[in-house]
């Protein structure tokens, strides 16, 4: 009984962000569903307002190994996720576009308090230096006979300049390559990007958002 309570509540929020009229409605709907997993799972979440629903959206450029992959004027949609353990916070997004090309960005390991702008490292390995956020990116694209792999950054930076829940800016400079070249620094090429991110779904867990944002 429980489970069938929780699948309608879900069910719920997505038919009321439908409309914006019904905006009170799927707020109030959201914080009972946000109690519900917290008392299935044990863990405290807060999931997206009605906003993120009605005014979601991305314009991300980026580049790699000489090629653009994206121009800004795509239509795409944002999640970002927030989360702390045992590691540090974790700030992540998932941008994915109509034509099946999704991008992948996250800083992990951001000790407590941090300030903007807020800067992570890449590394072939995605280790920890002991100092920097710890930077990942990936640019894959789906397509008929499955999913095409892009070239991804191993050194250089990924960088938060403005972090609010209405909107998130960010930067990318660096040199990478496919992976199979990631052993090999003397062929990466260079990687660039920037991207604002508008209104985003937001999902935490182990975090307050009122905690990130700021």
């Amino acid at each position: 009984m429980k489970n069938l309570n929780f699948i309608c509540l879900i069910g719920s929020v997505v038919c009321l962000s439908c409309g914006s009229a019904r905006d009170a409605a799927q707020d109030a709907i959201t914080g009972t569903l946000e109690k519900v997993i917290e008392q299935q799972t044990g863990h405290k979440v807060e999931l997206p307002d009605a906003d993120s629903f009605s005014k979601n959206s991305a314009s991300v450029r980026y580049s790699a190994n000489g090629e653009e992959l994206l121009t800004g004027d795509e239509q795409m949609n944002v999640v970002v996720i927030l989360y702390r353990n045992a590691e540090g916070l974790g700030i992540s997004f998932q941008i994915t576009a109509e034509d099946g090309r999704m991008f992948t960005a996250g800083l992990s390991r951001i000790k407590e308090p941090f300030s903007l702008p807020l800067t992570a490292t890449f590394s072939p390995s995605n280790s920890y230096d002991g100092q920097h956020p710890v930077g990942s990116l990936v640019f894959i694209k789906t397509t008929d006979t499955g999913m095409e792999a892009f070239p991804a950054p191993y050194e250089g930076s990924l960088t938060l300049s403005e972090l609010t829940e209405k909107e998130i800016v960010f930067s990318i400079d660096g040199k990478g390559g496919r992976p199979e070249s990631a052993g090999d620094p003397s062929s990466w090429k260079p990687v660039s990007g920037k991207g604002t991110l508008s209104y985003p779904i937001i999902q935490s867990t182990g975090v307050s958002k009122k905690e990130i944002f700021k």
